[in-house]
């Protein structure tokens, strides 16, 4: 095994590891803006919920 083919292994690899790391971040957003999402919905309901009841 050549150096051309060694260094081609190296670039494969890293290349699978970046692809893993987009994924993995990529649904690390998707977790986030879905707590963001939930958080927001029940801040809205306990601010609606505190209006009707006067407490605001």
């Amino acid at each position: 095994m050549d150096m051309v083919d060694k260094r081609d292994e190296r670039i494969a690899a890293l290349e699978a590891q970046v692809d893993v790391l987009i994924y993995a971040m990529t649904t690390m957003n998707a977790i986030i803006q879905e707590i963001d999402s939930d958080f927001t919905s029940r801040v809205v309901r306990a601010n609606r919920e505190a209006k009707i009841r006067g407490m605001v």
